[in-house]
């Protein structure tokens, strides 16, 4: 690099020296070196060097008070554990109904009073029905039942009965006749098992078990 100097004559009014560099470059490329000279010279000649403008950043938004909430973590779950979620809701919704149906208080019907029936005549066939019950003697209230069954069956050919004829029957044998004497049949059917189901509605027909009971009772060597 090396420095030279100038003099000019600037319109007859006196000197004006510039000082100005000579670059040697080896190995330099034309480009490069065009590049430079042309620079020489605009520093020669006193032309402004451009100044590389400035972009003024966005001003930074002033900080809230507001607290921002963070959202919320979305939970995710597999396809049992959402089935196993639904049935546990179901099952709690299935409890909490059976809850209000058990803390409901119970209403209980009133019994149905029974008709007094004209068509029976305990004192017909080989054998009344006064004779029959003392033959069998029977204590409780479901072996009066069996026995008035059996008799109607056997000696008054009546297969089926309902709770008309047995509260007849007692009425007639000047027996105290139960508050509900359909429950009582209900009791006899499904607990003794002497009984079946009817073909008519309040039906009952007595069965080979009820039978064989009533045929034991009042035997002694039973």
């Amino acid at each position: 690099m090396r420095h030279k100097e100038e003099n000019r004559t600037t319109n007859g009014h006196g000197r004006i020296k510039f000082r100005y560099m000579e670059f040697d470059m080896d190995g330099g490329t034309d480009a490069l070196a065009e590049g430079l000279k042309s620079l020489a010279t605009a520093i020669s000649r006193g032309a402004p060097i451009p100044q590389p403008s400035r972009t003024l950043s966005a001003p930074k938004p002033a900080p809230t008070s507001t607290p921002v909430e963070s959202p919320q973590e979305e939970l995710q779950f597999s396809a049992e554990e959402a089935d196993s979620l639904r049935a546990t809701e179901e099952i709690d919704s299935v409890s909490s109904v059976s809850n209000e149906v058990m803390e409901r208080p119970r209403v209980r019907r009133a019994p149905r009073t029974p008709n007094v029936l004209n068509n029976i005549d305990i004192t017909a066939g080989q054998l009344s029905l006064a004779e029959f019950v003392k033959q069998k003697n029977p204590q409780s209230v479901h072996e009066k039942f069996g026995v008035i069954a059996a008799w109607l069956k056997e000696q008054h050919n009546l297969p089926e009965i309902t709770g008309d004829h047995m509260y007849t029957c007692f009425r007639l044998l000047d027996w105290p006749a139960p508050d509900d004497v359909d429950q009582r049949l209900r009791e006899i059917k499904h607990g003794k098992k002497w009984f079946d189901k009817g073909d008519g509605k309040g039906g009952y027909k007595i069965n080979i078990v009820g039978l064989n009971a009533v045929h034991r009772m009042g035997n002694v060597s039973q």
